[in-house]
């Protein structure tokens, strides 16, 4: 790691426990001390990726950071620091509540299998933790057979919301195609 790296990161890591003692008071429950839980429905992890910001704005970012090395000027570093917290979680909301009204209306066109349904929406609801999963981790997971949550993918692919994307025939991997996409959809990669 460069020297320059080694003092941005150390200036984004005292910037943001600065800002986060501000903004986001203690609780005994590390999930409750920046959100509450019943806010985020099926969602229970952070949707934030604030180096996206600095990336995409790696100019003004590097200008900041070397105003507040040389000269001690803070001001414009927080103001910028915090549009980033405000566009990447405009960002984060937006995407959270595709992915919720996604899950809700995957579950009602799971619903609608009748029968297999009810082991379709198990491997559903595993699949909204892990995204990307193998039948065996499936089944193991939610203490079904291996055969019954075949049946179940095979479900959900004609449905299209899983698709296998290992191309193996032993131990392939399965993903929760649209939800990756809705994720994925603010975090291309940037040219280096």
């Amino acid at each position: 790691m460069h020297e320059i790296d080694r003092q941005i990161t150390d200036a984004e890591d005292r910037t943001l426990a600065l800002l986060l003692e501000l903004v986001a008071p203690r609780r005994s429950d590390p999930r409750e001390q920046f959100v509450h839980p019943e806010w985020l429905g099926p969602l229970r992890e952070p949707l934030l990726y604030l180096s996206l910001h600095f990336k995409l704005h790696r100019a003004r970012y590097y200008e900041l950071l070397q105003r507040v090395r040389t000269e001690g000027i803070w001001d414009e570093w927080v103001d910028f620091f915090l549009e980033g917290v405000v566009s990447v979680s405009t960002q984060a909301v937006e995407a959270a509540c595709r992915i919720r009204t996604l899950f809700e209306t995957d579950r009602e066109r799971i619903k609608l299998l009748w029968r297999p349904a009810s082991s379709a929406l198990r491997l559903h609801e595993h699949l909204q933790r892990h995204p990307y999963t193998t039948i065996q981790q499936a089944a193991s997971e939610l203490g079904l057979s291996a055969p019954t949550v075949a049946t179940a993918v095979k479900n959900l692919e004609k449905l299209g919301i899983v698709r296998e994307i290992s191309g193996r025939d032993w131990r392939r991997l399965f993903a929760y195609v649209s939800y990756f996409a809705i994720i994925s959809a603010d975090s291309e990669p940037l040219p280096a």
